[in-house]
């Protein structure tokens, strides 16, 4: 079986988290935090199992672009992405909220459709970039393992021929050295 996403709900109002906890819980594990301090303090300490935050903006102690910028200071915002959810809807706050790293911008009062769906769309959206992102690496990875072993072969085929060595650089993006048997 398939571990389920964990979803953290940070907002100070219980009944929002209460909400938002009732729409979510039959498909993900849930970690609630009543300000930012809170949530920062859960996102150091479960980083790697969370895989979405959803984040009010007005909270005492630490609001929403106080923890969104915390996790831009962390390197968190570049893995986990975050859904913006308050009843603020000045275009200020909505492009605030953007240029800090936010995902998504979700206005109160919540839709339980839309809530689910921009959830489950933002996860499977990070998922599929990261292994994207790893997929390219792997073949990085495989492309300099295979121009090593190239190398290797031009160096032992062209050991006594500095004609073939030129003739191997021209036709290939090797330099003199790269091919060398010298070094």
């Amino acid at each position: 079986m398939k571990a389920r996403d964990k979803v953290l709900i940070v907002d100070d109002s219980d009944i929002n988290r209460s909400l938002l906890a009732d729409m979510l819980a039959q498909d993900y594990d849930l970690v609630e935090a009543a300000n930012g301090l809170e949530a920062v303090a859960l996102l150091s300490q479960q980083y790697s199992e969370i895989s979405l935050v959803l984040l009010d903006i007005v909270m005492p102690m630490m609001d929403g672009f106080e923890v969104l910028a915390s996790m831009n200071k962390s390197g968190y915002i570049d893995h986990i992405p975050v859904i913006m959810i308050s009843a603020e809807t000045s275009s200020v706050y909505i492009d605030h909220a953007y240029d800090l790293g936010a995902a998504e911008y979700i206005s109160r009062p919540f839709d339980e459709k839309t809530v689910k769906r921009r959830v489950k769309n933002t996860i499977m959206l990070y998922a599929k970039q990261k292994y994207l992102e790893n997929m390219v690496t792997e073949q990085l990875l495989e492309k300099e393992k295979n121009m090593k072993i190239i190398i290797f072969v031009c160096r032992r085929m062209f050991a006594n021929s500095p004609i073939l060595i030129s003739q191997c650089r021209k036709r290939s993006c090797f330099t003199h050295s790269e091919i060398s048997v010298n070094n």
